[in-house]
């Protein structure tokens, strides 16, 4: 194995591992986000904050249900110059079925896995900072998950991601979680 792909690898997992971590420490649900972003945590942190229209979490029994996370290598993000483009086509809906050629436009080295098809779905996260993006499923729902480990309630923006599915979303949910 070579230096880059074992730094690309320790970037990777290091991250991932401050994140479970913190997760641990701060009483989040399974699926790795704070129980209920607007009760949970100190309520002045919420006072203020202003949730984006994207923002949607799973309700009732999909609330409680048990979520499986869809694969890293399904997730890939789309490049900051061709958000606009990807945000646009979500204007109306919270998911679009896309072609591998059109996935590539929007994530350059995109490769479709054979049987699955390809999405772009709605994401949100808080402005400037860095995270990751998760994303489960239960049955055909879809939620997509923006998590930081020590960010700030700063503005929430909007994300475009792509995302390779052996099934068409029925419905896509999107939230955030961090960890203080």
């Amino acid at each position: 194995m070579n230096i880059s792909k074992m730094t690309d690898m320790l970037k990777r997992y290091s991250c991932f591992v401050l994140i479970i971590l913190a997760f641990l420490n701060h009483g989040c649900d399974g699926r790795g986000r704070e129980s209920n972003p607007e009760t949970d945590v100190d309520s002045d942190d919420y006072a203020q904050f202003k949730f984006d229209s994207w923002y949607s979490e799973p309700q009732g029994e999909l609330r409680a249900a048990t979520w499986q996370r869809i694969k890293e290598e399904q997730i890939h993000e789309v490049l900051p110059s061709k958000q606009t483009d990807a945000q646009a086509l979500l204007a109306s809906c919270s998911f679009v079925k896309l072609t591998e050629m059109e996935a590539m436009g929007y994530s350059p080295g995109f490769t479709q896995h054979p049987s699955k098809s390809v999405f772009l779905v709605r994401g949100v996260k808080f402005s400037g900072q860095k995270g990751v993006f998760w994303v489960y499923h239960f049955r055909d729902y879809l939620e997509v998950t923006f998590g930081c480990l020590g960010c700030e309630l700063l503005e929430m923006t909007r994300e475009a991601v792509v995302v390779e599915l052996d099934f068409v979303p029925k419905e896509v949910f999107v939230t955030v979680s961090r960890a203080k």
